[in-house]
């Protein structure tokens, strides 16, 4: 599947560096992912800055290296692999260096676990209305990591329920961060519900109906006994004739 959406990853991030600026003193992060309607997939990240910062901060900014050796230390854990990496000069800007990674999971959560993600919370939550998935960025995130921009393209292989996204078509939905949000002291929100609910008041239904089949089971439950012992002396009765 990742060999067959590489060339549609490559057109993805043209177009999108082509409508992203470049900051100064700043750094941009970019993410496709994939899901599965299994909990699987896969995570391609990209991530840009200007040389001279990331030569002043050695190569590392916040939680994010611009250093191969060092990927794995950062992307990689016992639930998440590195398919494929690349370190090069941003095709828009020369002065900036940019980072790509493709990293594979067998469960979306386990992106949390990554140390380039401290201070990304994610979560895929079964709800009444659907099986929902939430990136929550954090201010610390955004702090430590010198952040200016994120953009997330996320596509599901299922139709998508709903989601707070800022453009949508089909099974394809983008989110960016609103402009300005690095002043912002709350967390950033990116949610999708990928559908599959069930419904509250079904199961708020037949606990009631468990509950009234107990409550009957209990007035019943003397009937029978003293029934059972009627019939046991009305057998002995007969047995002595």
């Amino acid at each position: 599947m990742l060999l067959k959406n590489k060339k549609t990853l490559i057109v993805q991030f043209t177009i999108l560096f082509l409508f992203i600026p470049i900051f100064l003193g700043a750094m941009n992060i970019n993410q496709v992912v994939f899901l599965k309607k299994d909990g699987t997939g896969s995570l391609t990240i990209s991530y840009f800055a200007k040389e001279s910062e990331v030569k002043e901060k050695n190569f590392l900014i916040g939680n994010f290296p611009f250093q191969k050796e060092k990927l794995d230390e950062y992307f990689g854990t016992k639930n998440t692999k590195i398919y494929s990496s690349s370190i090069e000069k941003n095709a828009k800007d020369n002065s900036s260096l940019q980072v790509t990674v493709t990293i594979t999971f067998g469960s979306i959560t386990h992106l949390s676990q990554m140390k380039a993600f401290s201070g990304v919370n994610i979560s895929l939550n079964q709800t009444d209305t659907g099986k929902v998935f939430r990136n929550v960025i954090t201010p610390d995130f955004i702090t430590t990591n010198s952040l200016e921009n994120v953009y997330i393209n996320f596509k599901y292989d299922e139709d998508i329920k709903s989601t707070n996204a800022n453009a949508r078509e089909g099974k394809n939905i983008n989110w960016f961060s609103p402009k300005e949000f690095t002043a912002k002291k709350n967390n950033l929100t990116f949610w999708v519900n990928l559908g599959g609910g069930t419904s509250k008041n079904e199961n708020v239904k037949s606990n009631e109906d468990k509950e009234k089949s107990c409550g009957l089971f209990g007035i019943e439950l003397p009937l029978i006994v003293l029934l059972g012992s009627a019939l046991m002396f009305n057998q002995r009765r007969r047995s002595k004739k």
